[in-house]
């Protein structure tokens, strides 16, 4: 299993909103501030530097969210822009260091492209622009 703390809070915020109901509403909020308080300056998120599999994850925590300010928009915008650059290694897959263990660190390729495609959806529609 994954030791990302953006993929334990995405995984938490996406449960508690679909099954936590109003009184699950504080914790969201609280997961989606540290969130946005922990983002770098270049638009990414990550434990030990910007990656793309984790700013996929904060892309996801924050969206859907109700909050539609403008503040929200320019971080998504930016981290769209990161993902956009980082989402693929020169080798035209998966970039990022190896992230998920079980007795060695790996990079599942297909997971970490699968959540680079989707905040980069859900940004775009956040933002009502085309991917």
């Amino acid at each position: 299993m994954a030791r990302l703390p953006y993929y334990a809070t995405m995984s938490c915020v996406l449960a508690l909103e679909r099954f936590g109901g109003p009184r699950a509403a504080a914790a969201v909020e609280q997961a989606r501030r540290w969130v946005l308080d922990t983002r770098r300056p270049d638009g990414s998120w990550g434990l030990w530097e910007g990656t793309a599999e984790e700013t996929a994850y904060a892309v996801q925590t924050l969206l859907p969210s109700a909050d539609a300010s403008e503040e929200l928009r320019k971080v998504v915008a930016r981290a769209d822009e990161f993902l956009l650059t980082h989402e693929v290694g020169q080798n035209g897959y998966g970039a990022g260091p190896a992230l998920w263990h079980d007795k060695d660190l790996y990079h599942p390729t297909a997971i970490v492209r699968a959540s680079v495609l989707a905040a980069r959806h859900l940004a775009h529609r956040h933002l009502n622009t085309e991917v």
